[in-house]
């Protein structure tokens, strides 16, 4: 204005003027090299490495923010030359960036549009999240830039109906992610912002064509439509859409999921249906019979899906649209996803649907249900499809309600979680009597469902028969190309046909379940939980709020109780919540994202697309407020162990140990502590900004000691030794090896924390060899054994040897305490001082003692050409050592004369010897240089006897490799 004084140029100002000349001449100078900057980020963004590609995508945005147009021109094409590459991890990058480009800088971008929109020629070669992704980019380039590009809102419109009207449900995926990002963009919800702009009328008219447009097109294809619910639940769940637009949305949506699921209750259960019907899972309160409309309401799964398999048996899609409702039962779940999200995003609760929470069922009568070996195949399918549903309801209420303080919502909620983990189960025990059952699709962001992994994966320790080597190479490589036929022939074809799925997957399905019910005595309640998730709804991360309940160990407790989690409830919680924080959080060593391999990349997704949205960050938040109940659960489990231990008088493998209760408590404090162990070695708490993340998660540890008079320690290394401390305690009832193994795991992270872990060094040698030197029990009363046995003690060992302080020395006890006595015995079945050797796991303990006898070897310094005699003596001394512990070694091959253990004898040796020349050389010279040195030497150590011996013996055995021509010896050891 004319009449107000100018404001006085201030420092602060000047600050300011200067900073931005600074960024601008910086900017400058950096021109010229920025051809080098675009190399180094293009190659940097094709490694292998996650940290290293994730450098080389945010040099790429740098240099799109600092350079003027005509390099941000570069950079954009450059993006759009990785895209096209047809390497997925290479095209997944420059996405993201892009992405990132166009939510930051829209502006700029939109200069550029026109290269992005020439990536829509290659949809055919990319998965859906690459189609969404380009689509998220160019819904944000024509509907959110200021420029309005209507070509671009025309050409996107264009090919989306074409997709959605194409009869290849490849291409109505396509369309359907089109249709979501084009929504997401037109009613975008900036900043907030509580309604959309002034054009919200054409908004919302627009935004109710295209919904209309989905439905038409895709109603009767399912899975295509519940792949669009799921999508549009995300994106309201995400707040990226206005609020009169999910208002709208959920008005729809909520009459359409009542006519299409819900009827009322009549005094009679529906006639005329193949099985009898009852109403199950029902929850009656107060509330629900003073409301008349939820007590009237139920669920109608087994009607529909009745009507479904005779309309499917009457004429096909025909008979299909003659359907009332005009919806699947495959869409059930997303459905009700979209309409709960949207109700917590317009109202912040959930009033409007809270019956469904308590609603009963349409399900198979419980007397029916209970002869199932006497029901036809087509009975026996229309069961478990039922108890899918309900199983995959009952966990979407979960995701809905969970959340919710309301003491009596929170008492319906824990009903429901004990109702969805007895239907898993039940699901459990029937599957292996219908081979030929394939369950519901209720994962929809798949390429192509008919991908689906089946229910093969083996999930116990049970081991294969044994093959001859012949025939099992070849029957492998005939399995290979097999495999390899059936994907090129699934890539070929985008359609998905359930009924070809059901007969390719039957015999495979047949085989692996026919032994589930093996052992039933024994085993966990849950433990077909990773074969079954393909085909049981995501969990959020709000249901493990559920985990504050208190723990009854025992049964006579948990049954009395209505608020307290049974055995099998934690398990299944835990289960899940272990896997998510495998799944979402990184070690420090590194999982490794291999750059070629690109086949089965969606596969591993199955379960985790609701927790790939989430930044890692949070889901570390959210796993630290978890922490108290997790310890608790810890205390819990232990206690009881403890006090079977105590019933036995001190015998840790007694009665007690092997019921049904105490193998589902041990399978869950092995999940436990691997929850804890990838919460802990998670490699974001290295940045600054997360190190108060790592402190309230040791603090919650070290808050469970409950030490009288003590004060919170202050320092993060106090804090470490507090944390090993509290877990080392529950070394002294661990149930079995892998719950020891997951510990020590544990203990590993929780001492990498810090950089100074010595004082943590000998606390973890003892618990390692604890568990090295007892004997550990199978189920069935048999010691343990197999190739995963072996495996555990590999680590076990391994980690003993690391973090011992003197390495010869613990050789040389392991070697003549207890190798010496698994010679000695006749069986030959186990070391009494060491109960995790025997003759099967021998070749575990012979390779790593060998590899770390070389690594001491290495580290003998050889003395310098001014040490005294002292030092000397020493460096002799700790070569007599090794030789020694050489010799004994190496003799062992005598009895335990495997291939394997040859093999690993002659490579050893022959380093050894090639150590001992380089570094031992002088002190030889040194020996022997005085006549008195030598003879007090040979007197009191037999240092070259012995190192001669081992020679000679090392020699022997290559020359009988060379003299055998044993081709499963490396020439080069044979040689030497």
């Amino acid at each position: 204005m004319a009449g107000r004084p100018a404001r006085p140029f201030t420092l602060v100002d000047a600050a300011m003027v200067s900073r931005r000349a600074t960024s601008s001449l910086r900017s400058q100078m950096a021109r010229e090299y920025f051809p080098s900057i675009l190399a180094l980020a293009e190659l940097l963004l094709r490694s292998p490495e996650g940290a290293i590609s994730r450098f080389g995508c945010a040099m790429y945005e740098r240099a799109f923010v600092c350079f003027e147009r005509y390099c941000k021109q570069e950079v954009v094409g450059s993006l759009v030359a990785h895209v096209g590459s047809s390497y997925e991890s290479e095209v997944d990058a420059a996405m993201d960036v892009l992405v990132a480009l166009a939510e930051r800088h829209l502006d700029d971008v939109a200069r550029f549009g026109v290269f992005v929109a020439g990536l829509l020629d290659f949809l055919d070669n990319w998965n859906l999240t690459q189609i969404k992704k380009l689509y998220s980019v160019l819904g944000a380039l024509a509907y959110r830039d200021a420029t309005n590009n209507c070509q671009m809102d025309n050409d996107i419109q264009m090919i989306i109906r074409k997709q959605l009207c194409n009869s290849s449900a490849k291409y109505k995926r396509m369309g359907v992610m089109g249709v979501t990002m084009v929504i997401k963009s037109v009613a975008y919800n900036k900043c907030g912002e509580k309604a959309i702009s002034a054009t919200s009328a054409d908004s919302l008219k627009m935004i109710q064509t295209l919904l209309d447009l989905v439905r038409q097109t895709c109603q009767d294809v399912p899975d295509v439509f519940g792949l669009f619910l799921d999508e549009l639940a995300n994106i309201v769940h995400g707040g990226a859409l206005a609020v009169a637009v999910v208002q709208k949305i959920s008005e729809n949506e909520q009459d359409k999921f009542i006519d299409s699921y819900m009827v009322d209750i009549t005094p009679s259960e529906p006639k005329e249906l193949p099985l009898a019907v009852q109403l199950r899972y029902g929850i009656e309160d107060e509330q629900s019979q003073d409301d008349e409309d939820a007590a009237n309401i139920v669920l109608n799964i087994l009607p529909l899906l009745c009507r479904k398999a005779k309309a499917n048996g009457a004429g096909g899609a025909s008979a299909a649209t003659t359907d009332v409702a005009g919806s699947s039962l495959v869409e059930l779940c997303a459905h009700f996803r979209l309409l709960q999200v949207c109700e917590k995003s317009v109202s912040q609760n959930l009033d409007q649907i809270d019956a469904l929470l308590v609603c009963p069922l349409y399900m198979v009568h419980e007397e029916t249900a209970g002869h199932f070996t006497d029901m036809a195949s087509s009975e026996k399918q229309l069961l478990c499809s039922s108890l899918f549903y309900a199983a995959n309801f009952f966990r979407e209420v979960l995701n809905a309600f969970a959340s919710l303080s309301d003491p009596d919502i929170r008492s319906k909620v824990f009903q429901r979680l004990k109702d969805a983990v007895t239907i898993q189960n039940q699901l459990e025990s029937l599957l292996p009597d219908v081979p030929q059952f394939v369950p519901p699709i209720v994962h929809f962001d798949c390429d192509n469902n008919d991908k689906m992994a089946p229910l093969t994966a083996k999930s116990g320790g049970a081991e294969r028969p044994k093959k001859s080597q012949k025939s099992g190479k070849k029957r492998k490589r005939k399995g290979k190309e097999a495999a390899a036929d059936a994907e090129n022939a699934n890539l070929s074809d985008g359609s998905h046909d359930s009924s070809d799925t059901s007969v390719s997957n039957a015999s495979t399905l047949s085989k692996e379940t026919k032994d589930l019910k093996q052992d039933s005595a024994t085993k966990p309640a849950v433990f077909l939980g990773d074969r079954l998730k393909h085909y049981l709804r995501e969990l959020d991360m709000d249901v493990f709020a559920l985990l504050s309940y208190r723990l009854a160990t025992d049964a006579a407790t948990s049954q009395a109780s209505e608020t307290c989690l049974r055995a099998v409830d934690l398990l299944w919680l835990v289960d899940d919540l272990a896997s998510k924080l495998d799944r979402a959080l990184i070690a420090a060593a590194g999982k490794r994202h291999a750059f070629l391999r690109t086949t089965n990349a969606t596969k591993k997704l199955f379960g985790f697309s609701h927790l790939c949205s989430i930044p890692p960050a949070s889901v570390v938040e959210q796993a630290v407020e978890l922490l108290p109940a997790l310890c608790s659960h810890l205390e819990a489990i232990n206690a009881h162990f403890q006090d079977i231990i105590a019933r036995n008088d001190g015998i840790a493998d007694g009665p007690g140990m092997n019921t049904v209760e105490s193998a589902t408590l041990s399978a869950a404090l092995q999940r436990v502590v691997q929850a804890l162990a990838s919460l802990i070695s998670w490699n974001g708490f290295v940045a600054a900004d997360h190190r108060s993340l790592l402190k309230k998660a040791l603090t919650a540890l070290t808050a469970r000691l409950q030490v009288p008079g003590a004060t919170q320690p202050s320092t993060m290394k106090e804090l470490i030794r507090q944390a090993f401390r509290y877990l080392k305690a529950f070394a002294e009832s661990i149930p079995n090896l892998h719950c020891a193994v997951a510990l020590v795991k544990l203990l590993v992270a929780v001492g990498n924390r810090t950089e100074d872990s010595g004082f943590l060094r000998v606390d973890l040698d003892a618990v390692s060899r604890g568990f090295l030197q007892r004997a550990w029990y199978s189920a069935d009363g048999e010691v343990e054994k197999g190739q995963k046995f072996n495996d555990a003690v590999r680590l076990l060992l391994q980690v003993h040897l690391e973090h011992t302080e003197d390495v010869l020395q613990a050789v040389d006890k392991i070697a003549t305490e207890g190798v010496g006595a698994l010679m000695d015995s006749e069986s030959r079945q186990g070391s009494e001082r060491w109960g995790t050797l025997s003759k099967g796991s021998f070749n575990v303990f012979y390779k790593l003692m060998m590899v770390e006898l070389v690594n001491a070897a290495r580290r003998i310094a050889a003395p310098t050409q001014s040490a005294n005699r002292q030092v000397r003596e020493e460096k002799l001394l700790e070569w007599s050592v090794a030789v020694k512990v050489l010799h004994m070694l190496v003799n062992f091959v005598k009895e335990f004369d495997g291939r394997p253990n040859l093999s690993i004898a002659l490579k050893v040796s022959s380093n050894f010897k090639k150590k001992k020349i380089f570094n031992g050389g002088n002190l030889n010279q040194f020996l022997f240089s005085s006549p008195d040195r030598r003879s007090s030497w040979m007197s009191s150590s037999p240092f070259r006897s012995t190192a001669e011996c081992s020679s000679k013996s090392s020699s022997g055995k290559r020359c009988h490799c060379w003299t055998a021509s044993s081709v499963s010896i490396p020439t080069t050891y044979r040689a030497s």
